[in-house]
């Protein structure tokens, strides 16, 4: 038989209805409202350990001295084996402490209020969690200049989150501290409360900072610190109970967050026909002919031309 060609091309073009499967789709999520309730906690927990376990371990194997001296923070994390603990905890207290900082980003976002003041306060985070980070990870006698830069930056960015935060929090508050609405409004008056607890400790980290600065960094007045009173160090630490009890007032603001995570899964089906220019076998008559079809508009794939060989 000669080749011939057969066209099927109706005007309105010839409609092949196949069977249309239906996607499967399963939804999980997951109400992670507790988790970020725990952060500032876990965060604090975390570096509150990284300190305290690593001092208590650095007296025990004689590379710190025991009380009535004060070491420096970055001292429990100079020696081995301290020095392991107190990377790994402060590491997992910067992760804890970067969603603290973000959430609460978005959850002042979400008020439109104080937006240059939430954004400022963003950028320092994200600043003393570089330092924090840099200072757990360059010991104090393996790179002396790294170190301590990077605890300048973190002692500055987290005083700058903190100031940033009272300021925040007082124009959530309000202008003014009423005193009559203080004892008949429950809820403001916790609110209240969080607000001076996070004064007394922005004062703190502040007042402590300066000293802490100018012995320090003078020469002369090194001997107040290791071989003295322990100014210094004993300013250092307050900082950092100062810090850590302001980032655990945000249990408090994260109480009423509803926070989920969403993924949708889906199972997408094969498509009913082959992909276009593609060559089937076609039964018609008994006879096995050669097929080819085009689809003409991909919003219809299911309308194609088709063309017989035989």
């Amino acid at each position: 038989m000669a080749d011939s060609k057969i066209q099927a091309e109706e005007e309105t073009r010839t409609t092949l209805n196949a069977p249309n499967h239906a996607n499967n789709r399963k939804s999980y999520q997951i109400n992670l409202r507790w988790i970020i309730f725990s952060l500032p906690i876990i965060s604090s927990l975390c570096s509150f350990i990284a300190c305290l376990m690593a001092y208590i371990i650095g007296v025990n194997s004689g590379t710190l001295k025991p009380l009535p001296f004060i070491p420096y923070i970055s001292d429990t994390g100079d020696f081995k084996p301290n020095s392991s603990i107190f990377t790994l905890f402060l590491i997992l207290s910067s992760f804890a402490t970067l969603v603290i900082a973000i959430v609460r980003f978005y959850q002042i976002a979400a008020e439109a209020r104080c937006s240059i003041a939430n954004r400022a306060a963003l950028v320092s985070a994200f600043l003393f969690l570089l330092g924090k980070i840099v200072v757990s990870s360059f010991q104090l006698s393996s790179n002396i200049f790294v170190h301590f830069a990077a605890a300048g930056l973190y002692f500055l960015g987290a005083t700058i989150y903190t100031l940033l935060q009272c300021y925040i929090t007082y124009r959530f508050l309000g202008d003014s501290i009423n005193k009559e609405r203080f004892v008949k409004d429950s809820t403001w008056r916790r609110g209240c409360i969080v607000y001076l607890i996070r004064v007394v400790c922005c004062v703190g980290l502040v007042i402590n900072l300066i000293i802490f600065g100018v012995f320090a960094t003078i020469p002369s007045l090194e001997i107040h610190n290791r071989g003295g009173a322990n100014v210094a160090q004993a300013t250092e630490w307050a900082l950092a109970a100062f810090k850590i009890i302001f980032l655990s007032t945000f249990t408090y603001d994260f109480w009423n967050i509803e926070f989920k995570f969403g993924m949708e899964f889906k199972t997408i089906q094969p498509k009913d026909f082959p992909s276009p220019e593609t060559q089937v076998s076609i039964d018609i008559e008994d006879n096995i002919r050669l097929a080819r079809y085009t689809r003409f508009d991909s919003k219809e794939p299911n309308k194609v031309k088709i063309e017989f060989h035989t």
